[in-house]
This record gives structure tokens, C-alpha cells and sequence, in this order.
């Protein structure tokens, strides 16, 4: 099991797209906003726990996705929807592994959570 996570740092307009072992709420959200010295507020999550969908890869392909905003490391000059928008597309399409069959065993929804309003 993994997290794909969303951190927002409102005052200066960047979003960080990261991966967890643990759920973010509980760990690695407050190793990360301990170490800034901006604020931080963690604005998503997505549990990975689908076996079609390694959890590495899938973060790639999202920051791939986002290469032209990429201002540093995991770090993104988008909107929380404009990445949200991003890992969810990518999730639903099984990005992760194209060759994935589409089928009735593939979850219809994710246990995603919302911490800020997308429109944020």
C-alpha cells in the first residue's frame, strides 16, 4: 500500500506531488512542514493499494506530466486542481501500466480525500 499526496504552500503558489508508505495525515506531511519555512497544508490523498498500479511509476508519470511547471524536485507552480485533475486522469486511465485490462476487477472509485477545496 501507498499514498500519492498533494501538499499546497499557499504563499508562494506551489504544490508538491510526493509519495508515502504511511498515510500522509499520520507522518510525512509533518516531517515535511516541520523542515519548511513556509506553511504547508496537506490539500490530497490518493491510498494506492490497486495491484495494477505501482505507486513509483504512477508519481513519474504525474511529474512527467507536469514537467513544465516543475520549479523544483517534486515541487509545482500549478493549481490544486490542475494537479488533482493530473493524478486522478492518470490513475483512472491506469497510466501505471497501459497494459492493465480493463475490467470489472479494477476498483470504480479511489479512497481519495479532499483537505482543501479544489477550487483552492
Amino acid at each position: 500500500m501507498a499514498y500519492l499526496y498533494i501538499i499546497h504552500a499557499p504563499s508562494i503558489g506551489l504544490v508538491k506531488i510526493g509519495i508515502s508508505r504511511e498515510d500522509p495525515e499520520i507522518k510525512r506531511f509533518k516531517q515535511i512542514a516541520y523542515a519548511s519555512p513556509v506553511e504547508l497544508v496537506l490539500a490530497y490523498s490518493l491510498e494506492v493499494d490497486d495491484p495494477y498500479v505501482n505507486a513509483r511509476r504512477f508519481e513519474r508519470y504525474v511529474h512527467g506530466k507536469l514537467h513544465k511547471q516543475r520549479t523544483r524536485g517534486e515541487w509545482f507552480a500549478v493549481s490544486i486542481t490542475e494537479a488533482i485533475s493530473a493524478v486522478e486522469a492518470a490513475y483512472e486511465n491506469r497510466i501505471c501500466n497501459p497494459k492493465s485490462p480493463v475490467d470489472d476487477r479494477f476498483p470504480k472509485s479511489m479512497n481519495k480525500k479532499y483537505f482543501l477545496s479544489p477550487t483552492t
